[in-house]
């Protein structure tokens, strides 16, 4: 049966009416089939389930553009020794040494709690980075567990690396062929895969090579971390005698199917290379800050063509609270307010993560249309000052962003938020099993050399 969501101030993010107030969406059955004011939706669709939603705005929901959920179970872990003093102790002393001691059932726990927290930020996919080296086989199938179970899509993939060895390149390898087989097999529109690498400084030329070829086997792209922090810039100078876009373009990585995340130390050619290439690079602003590694020139690349999404890295779920970071942080970072200007910022998130979604899942998704993808959020916000086109931008900067509540989350036409209640899991007992996991995780953690 058709529903029809009405009564709410709808952000459509569509050019053609941008905002409708009151406005209506109507999705039947995984799409939407009209949108249009509420009187007007009101007389044409009578018969369907109305869900009235007055104070609150309607839009699509958001796309996370790089993440890696089995971080979630980190939270508040307790680190022996002085504190790391760079991005790579960050690395060492902290994330491989988790996922190294990740398991199988810490993999599906830590996958269903970010799922969780990805809902509640209003975000309806995520495209995920994975890694627990001790626990490689099944583990994009728990990671898809979870993720179906609560209702989010995911695109998945497993990092791949020679730092613990060739074995473990060669099992991550045929982990991202076993996930490229159950998710074609399974033909969900909730699922999809890229094969993942973690970043240049870790993957020598052979694994890299035999990634390729795996990619050129099943027709998809890779997901790979690019000059994130320094260091991965002076190895590939000092292996390869090139910079690292410069390499991975060489050795056939790039590409409109391959997603880039961060490019923090990249110069103007190596902009140019992903824009000729049409790879999507990903702005994780928050994670950048937090591992002290720099701030991408964003607005330099946008001048150069390239495409540039939004993504959180793990650090959190929360997309319209990353979006509030990026509206500030190259205006701080260049001490120019005119550095990323707002529509720019709103475009990163809200334009451009939708196009690499279509590219990926095949249909599209990100604006509240007929024929789009019925993924579409709600919050409560009962502007102080009118919300007209020409200020959308400040309304998600200075309101919604500021104090995110998201009360309703519909992803391929369900619910799986419902007035702040999760209606396809029990949120409660999750996370009960979740805290219990993580002292487990915690305690391994803190034996592992």
């Amino acid at each position: 049966m058709m529903i029809r969501i009405t009564d709410g101030i709808v952000l459509t993010l569509d050019d053609e009416q941008p905002v409708l107030s009151p406005g209506a969406v109507v999705v039947d059955e995984h799409a939407i089939v009209a949108v249009g004011s509420a009187e007007t939706l009101a007389e044409q669709y009578s018969d369907c389930e109305t869900v009235s939603v007055p104070g609150q705005i309607v839009m699509p929901g958001l796309i996370n553009g790089h993440t890696h959920l089995y971080g979630s179970l980190a939270r508040g872990i307790p680190l022996s020794g002085a504190a790391p003093e760079s991005f790579v102790e960050i690395l060492e002393q902290l994330w491989w040494r988790l996922d190294r001691t990740l398991e199988l059932e810490d993999v599906y726990i830590s996958a269903l709690v970010g799922a969780l927290d990805a809902v509640r930020g209003g975000t309806t996919t995520v495209f995920d980075h994975h890694s627990s080296p001790n626990a490689v086989q099944g583990s994009l199938a728990e990671v898809a567990r979870a993720t179906m179970e609560v209702g989010l899509r995911a695109c998945l993939c497993y990092e791949v690396s020679d730092r613990d060895g060739k074995g473990a390149a060669k099992a991550a390898l045929e982990e991202n062929e076993r996930f490229m087989h159950q998710w074609r097999a399974e033909s969900s529109p909730f699922l999809r895969g890229l094969i993942g690498l973690h970043a240049s400084f870790t993957v020598g030329n052979p694994t890299m090579e035999r990634a390729r070829k795996l990619c050129e086997k099943y027709l998809v792209g890779f997901h790979i971390h690019v000059a994130e922090d320094s260091f991965d810039l002076q190895d590939s100078l000092l292996k390869y005698e090139k910079r690292v876009v410069q390499r991975l373009h060489d050795m056939g990585i790039l590409g409109e199917w391959t997603l880039a995340a961060h490019g923090v130390h990249i110069d103007e050619h190596e902009m140019d290379i992903l824009h000729n290439s049409q790879t999507f690079l990903v702005h994780n602003p928050r994670s950048n800050m937090n591992n002290a590694v720099g701030t991408a020139d964003v607005p330099q690349m946008l001048k150069r063509g390239v495409t540039v999404g939004l993504g959180t890295d793990g650090y959190g779920q929360g997309l319209l609270e990353e979006f509030a970071v990026l509206a500030l942080a190259h205006k701080a970072a260049k001490k120019d307010p005119l550095a990323l200007r707002l529509p720019q910022a709103a475009d990163i998130l809200l334009k451009h993560n939708p196009v690499f979604f279509e590219r990926t899942f095949g249909f599209p998704a990100g604006r509240l249309a007929a024929g789009q993808a019925a993924d579409l959020i709600t919050l409560p916000y009962n502007p102080p000052t009118p919300l007209e086109v020409d200020n959308l931008h400040a309304h998600l900067l200075f309101g919604l962003a500021s104090h995110p509540q998201v009360d309703n989350v519909m992803i391929h036409g369900r619910w799986v938020l419902r007035q702040g209640a999760f209606q396809t899991v029990d949120e409660a007992e999750i996370l009960a099993r979740a805290r219990s996991q993580a002292r487990k995780l915690w305690k391994r953690f803190a034996a592992k050399p």
